[in-house]
C-alpha cells in the first residue's frame, strides 16, 4: 500500500506525544501532537474505533511568530497535562521551547 494521508500531508516526523482528552471529545478519540524536524507541530484527532477518519490540523501557530526564537532541529515533543495544555519541544542542541 502507498503512503497514508497523514504522511502525505506532513514532512519528516521525528516525535509525537498524546494530548489530554477534551471534555467535548468523542468517545474513542485520542489527540496526538506530531513534531516535524523543522519544529512544525501538527495535531491529529484519531478515532480508535475507526468509525471516523483522522483529522489533521496544522501546522499549529506558534506565538510570537518570530522565527529567530525557534530552532529548526527539533527532536522531541511532550504534552504536559496542565490547564491549558503546554507543549514542550526539545532541540538536538538541548534547548527546550514551551508552546502554550
Amino acid at each position: 500500500s502507498g503512503p497514508s494521508l497523514i504522511s502525505a500531508q506532513m514532512g519528516s516526523m521525528v516525535s509525537f506525544s498524546f494530548g489530554p482528552l477534551e471534555s467535548d471529545a468523542h468517545d474513542g478519540c485520542v489527540r496526538v501532537f506530531v513534531l516535524e524536524e523543522n519544529s512544525d507541530v501538527y495535531m491529529i484527532d484519531i478515532s480508535l474505533d475507526n468509525s471516523e477518519g483522522s483529522e489533521v490540523k496544522g501546522p499549529l501557530k506558534v506565538l510570537p511568530p518570530d522565527n529567530e526564537c525557534y530552532e529548526l532541529d527539533a527532536c522531541s515533543i511532550l504534552c504536559l497535562a496542565s490547564q491549558p495544555p503546554v507543549l514542550v519541544v526539545a532541540t538536538s542542541s538541548g534547548n527546550l521551547q514551551h508552546l502554550a
